[in-house]
């Protein structure tokens, strides 16, 4: 905790001393710059973890889990690079208006395509997405359309399935398990230091008597 705080100390002495050079033109630097080193001043909340055992205990149970949250990782990156690959040329026209797709949810880059699949898995308009995707790539000379009605339900049942009912239910508990177990820890550790106290008690007594 000590380390803790010498961070905060210098990030503000460094906050101090680069918003005075930027206000004397000594130093050009966004200022987007100096509004996220001030947001991390906010990290001295940690401070609070020393003295609330429950909170600490969430924050650990939070950090065990992490391996198996990578598994929702790896399923929005195998389904994102598929996504891509299948409805990546996809196209909303007046002829066919797109319900879900839009600029802010397509499947035309990697990076969008995590962020569909986000609001996939939270089931904001999913089916809509999924309709959009039941159609003929126009820049595509091949009808494919009967292929996209079979495999686009395909691809959002499966991941709709993985990603609502069988890895959040497994992270869970997983979260539950290390949980429990960091409170079997806590509860150990406290009776360990009652026994330690009773012990030296007890020898303190003794040698009085002696």
């Amino acid at each position: 905790w000590n380390q803790l705080d010498s961070f905060i100390v210098l990030l503000s002495i460094a906050s101090i001393v680069i918003e005075k050079m930027v206000s004397g033109h000594i130093l050009r630097i966004h200022p987007t710059l100096i509004r996220v080193v001030r947001i991390l001043r906010i990290a001295r909340v940690l401070k609070l973890l020393k003295m609330a055992e429950g909170v600490r205990a969430l924050f650990y149970t939070v950090i065990q889990a992490l391996p198996q949250s990578l598994l929702f990782f790896l399923l929005f990156f195998i389904f994102g690079t598929l996504g891509v690959e299948l409805f990546g040329k996809l196209e909303c026209s007046e002829e066919q208006p797109c319900s879900g797709l839009n600029k802010h949810a397509h499947f035309k880059n990697f990076c969008i395509a995590l962020l569909t699949l986000f609001r996939v898995a939270t089931g904001d308009n999913w089916n809509g997405i999924m309709k959009d995707t039941l159609r003929q790539n126009d820049s595509s000379h091949v009808d494919n359309s009967h292929f996209m009605k079979i495999i686009s339900p395909i691809y959002f049942v499966i991941f709709v399935l993985m990603a609502q009912f069988v890895l959040i239910n497994i992270v869970v508990a997983v979260l539950m398990q290390k949980l429990e177990d960091s409170n079997k820890m806590i509860a150990n550790d406290a009776e360990l230091v009652e026994e330690i106290e009773r012990q030296l008690e007890y020898d303190e007594n003794c040698i009085e008597q002696a």
